[in-house]
């Protein structure tokens, strides 16, 4: 039943969120990963909070506690649920970008964690992050832009080339709204 309400969740998320491209391939190689201590901490946009810790030396636990309200009078908030993932960190270019990718915990050969790229800017107590947009990649490729290895299921963007390749097209269209739109804000939680 977890995983039911896990995958829902996951989905329903990304629904709102718009709809992120997914790669099969992480975006770094264990060479491009760094560590920033400003990230761990409680990160909140109102409606969802994001815990990040330190999982190892170039990797985050990020615990993500899904929350609505639980009385309109006074806006009291309960947590729904919560979901674990694996965030690494990294540069190309000018730019950070964080690649998260769901935790297995429950070791089901059935579920493929697939991974989800992001910008991401860090500015004191605010931390943005846009994910890499799974339209703006259909049109590009429609438009024959771009060269990246891919497939569609049920209509999402899957990238299947190497990480070299992800990190060549990130990088090139890391300043461009239309692929990055839209940053979330979240706020450090004291």
């Amino acid at each position: 039943m977890r995983k039911v309400r896990v995958i829902f969740v996951v989905a329903i998320s990304a629904f709102f969120a718009g709809c992120p491209v997914r790669s099969l391939q992480p975006l770094f190689s264990e060479k491009d990963l760094t560590y920033n201590p400003a990230l761990v901490g409680k990160w909140a946009d109102g409606e969802d909070i994001y815990s990040f810790s330190r999982a190892n030396e170039n990797e985050y636990a990020i615990l993500l506690t899904e929350q609505k309200p639980t009385d309109s009078t006074t806006n009291a908030r309960a947590e729904v649920d919560t979901i674990t993932f694996v965030g690494r960190l990294g540069r190309l270019g000018k730019n950070w970008f964080l690649d998260t990718y769901p935790a297995r915990e429950t070791g089901d050969f059935h579920l493929l964690p697939t991974h989800i790229i992001a910008k991401v800017r860090l500015e004191g107590d605010t931390l943005t992050l846009a994910s890499l947009e799974g339209d703006w990649l259909k049109k590009m490729l429609k438009a024959g832009h771009l060269r990246t290895e891919c497939t569609l299921v049920d209509g999402d963007v899957i990238l299947t080339g190497p990480t070299k390749e992800i990190q060549q097209m990130v990088r090139k269209y890391a300043d461009d709204e239309n692929a990055f739109p839209g940053p979330e804000k979240f706020v450090r939680v004291k």
